[in-house]
């Protein structure tokens, strides 16, 4: 939500796809980065717990959570908006 409204706000003050991506990645991945790492960290929480399938939910949540802020937010929602264009913004 953070990246594609940034991402909007900046296409909508440019008019450049590319330019607005890359501004967008530029703003808003700390805050998507650092929401990641703290909700990870609490999730990692889990995994000092007694049962095996709280730990086993903590770890898999944890890495989840990180994969999903770095390789997917960070890396394949940008790259999609660049290669889509104007069709980012059909509606």
């Amino acid at each position: 939500m953070f990246l594609l409204s940034r991402i909007k706000e900046e296409y909508d003050r440019t008019g450049d796809t590319e330019e607005a991506v890359a501004a967008g990645l530029q703003r808003g991945a700390p805050l998507i980065t650092a929401a990641g790492g703290i909700l990870a960290l609490t999730f990692a929480a889990y995994a000092t717990a007694e049962v095996t399938f709280v730990q086993m939910l903590g770890v898999g949540m944890a890495v989840a959570v990180r994969v999903d802020a770095t390789v997917i937010r960070a890396v394949l929602v940008p790259s999609l908006m660049r290669l889509a264009g104007p069709l980012n913004w059909w509606p």
